[in-house]
């Protein structure tokens, strides 16, 4: 089982836990306070012992980068794209223990239990990937808050923004809140825009020419980058907003030997994601990108009503989109959604 502060049934638990490992250490005049401890993990032994360690066994997380970085380098959070698994370093588990885990990220804790050998062997993997799952929670609770906020996510997607993985522990945060606030998002787009100079872009071709199907379009879609870089939002947009079908097109094929309609792309681009961080509620979000590219990148358009101000697929294909949905920051959102797309097809 595994819970976080934010459930009713948590505090009742570890409650009662408290009380009880307080009472059993006291047995043999060892002391314990579990109400200052960051980390506790019980490990239960068949043999009806156990080891408690409060706040002394080494922490060990395994996180997803944006860039690629050395072993014993330092990671900083504005390289963190996800969190896959959460684990103990020093600790050894065997087949038969039951393991119960409480620690606390910021002011918020969780707790997870498999106490009962009765379904099988412990895993210490499935554990691994649950505690990763209850850190994001707790870590980047405000994320999923806000993308389980319908109004919000309209408004979101309305703007051209999604919690893309280049900005999503850095420059998304801003944006967020500017949007959240009501405010001008001219002043945030435009700082998120000189964020991604010359040498941010390079990074990203590294990541791009690592996937095959991006690999073979590098030509193409370095024209694009460059025109970004020299301010030329007509010719980022023409350019890169027609790759992303096909690069959809193209990985498609080669999985399942046949092209798609786009709405079947943009299901595709979904479970390609859920496929690659090995859930769908990781910081990924690839339900979500799955519906941003549905109702902004590929929105429903009919010519028939004009020009349109909106930057998607469609008006900019047919030519419909008028001058003033030519920006920066609109040729931003296509170079992230492309970028999007090299995590999970990566």
């Amino acid at each position: 089982m595994a819970t976080t502060s934010d459930a009713p049934l948590f505090h009742t638990l570890v409650a009662g836990l408290n009380g009880g490992l307080t009472h059993e250490a006291a047995q043999i005049g060892a002391a314990v306070n579990l109400a200052r401890a960051n980390t506790v993990l019980l490990v239960c032994h068949a043999d009806q012992s156990a080891d408690l360690y409060v706040d002394t066994t080494g922490i060990r997380v395994e996180m997803r980068v944006k860039r690629s970085v050395q072993a014993g380098s330092p990671v900083f959070e504005r390289d963190i794209t996800d969190v896959r698994a959460m684990g103990f370093i020093g600790v050894e588990f065997k087949p038969d223990d039951g393991v119960l885990v409480c620690f606390r990220e910021g002011w918020k804790f969780a707790l997870y239990f498999d106490l009962s050998r009765d379904n099988g062997a412990f895993d210490e993997k499935e554990m691994g990937r649950t505690l990763g799952a209850l850190f994001r929670a707790l870590r980047y609770d405000y994320l999923y808050d806000a993308l389980g906020n319908e109004a919000f996510v309209a408004n979101l997607f309305k703007a051209g923004w999604f919690p893309f993985a280049e900005i999503i522990t850095a420059e998304f945060r801003e944006i967020m809140n500017h949007l959240t606030a009501g405010f001008d998002m001219a002043e945030i787009e435009g700082k998120t825009i000189k964020a991604f100079d010359r040498e941010r872009l390079e990074f990203l071709e590294e990541r791009w020419r690592a996937v095959p199907v991006l690999k073979d379009k590098m030509a193409i879609l370095k024209s694009g980058l460059d025109s970004f870089l020299r301010g030329d939002a007509v010719a980022a947009i023409k350019t890169l907003s027609s790759e992303i079908e096909g690069i959809l097109q193209e990985a498609h094929i080669t999985i399942h030997g046949k092209g798609a309609k786009i709405d079947s792309l943009s299901e595709f681009a979904k479970v390609a994601g859920v496929t690659k961080a090995e859930g769908d509620d990781t910081l990924m979000f690839p339900n979500q990108f799955g519906q941003y590219l549905g109702e902004y990148i590929y929105a429903p358009f009919d010519p028939k009503t004009g020009a349109s101000a909106a930057a998607g697929r469609h008006p900019v294909g047919h030519g419909n989109a008028k001058a003033e949905a030519y920006t920066l920051a609109r040729a931003l959102q296509y170079i992230l959604t492309i970028d999007q797309l090299a995590f999970y097809l990566g």
